[in-house]
């Protein structure tokens, strides 16, 4: 199965972030991803001096420290023997806006999204993502384990919904 090459997984890094990462990981064994991007958006990547004072460990620039402990998260839960190319990138922006900016760019056929929007307690990016996203989507719950136990495949005689039954028995088998 050729459907899914490059993938996006967005992360808030926080614990919430762990089930997506597992998912990937197993969706790569599956479905043989040739790259996946882990991607982080944080509001503005300038540290104020406040926060500086407070928290002396918070190295600039922010956002290379982002992307070491993304690294160190993603090496934790990913295998390195997949044969997968991996890279992990922090940008600035809208959370929404700028997944939705990065899927297009870097021609992603799968996002993957898990806790995010979950910070704010409203879940808003992964229906974002689910609305606007020009590729498939993969929402995983907070705390779930990655594993297929029973696939729902909505259709409307569409070829989304054709690819979608495709995808669905790839998985199942």
């Amino acid at each position: 199965m050729d459907q899914y090459k490059r993938v996006m997984v967005g992360l808030e890094m926080t614990d919430e972030d762990v089930p997506a990462i597992r998912y990937a990981a197993m969706m790569a064994k599956v479905m043989s991803f040739e790259k996946i991007y882990f991607l982080h958006i944080v509001r503005d990547l300038e540290i104020p001096e406040s926060v500086k004072e407070e928290f002396p460990e918070l190295k600039p620039p922010l956002d290379e420290n982002l992307e070491s402990r993304m690294r160190q998260m993603v090496s934790e839960h990913l295998d390195p023997n997949l044969g997968v190319e991996v890279m992990c990138e922090v940008h600035e922006g809208d959370t929404g806006d700028q997944l939705l900016h990065w899927l297009k760019v870097k021609e992603i056929d799968l996002v993957i999204v898990g806790g995010l929007g979950q910070a704010e307690g409203d879940g808003s990016v992964p229906i974002e993502m689910a609305r606007k996203a020009p590729c498939s989507v993969l929402i995983v719950p907070p705390g779930s384990e990655p594993s297929i136990d029973r696939i729902l495949v909505p259709i409307d005689f569409s070829p989304q919904s054709g690819a979608a039954v495709q995808v669905a028995a790839h998985l199942a088998s």
